[in-house]
């Protein structure tokens, strides 16, 4: 499906360890919160 030069994100953190800043978590609930309250 993929050449060795392609890649495929799926999302934009870069995990450097295995757990996620709080801080992180809470930004992305704020964001996802906002886009599904717009009236599209």
């Amino acid at each position: 499906m993929f050449t060795k030069k392609e890649t495929c994100a799926t999302h934009g953190i870069i995990k450097k360890d295995s757990k996620v800043p709080k801080k992180e978590i809470e930004k992305a609930e704020k964001l996802r919160i906002e886009y599904f309250d717009q009236d599209n």
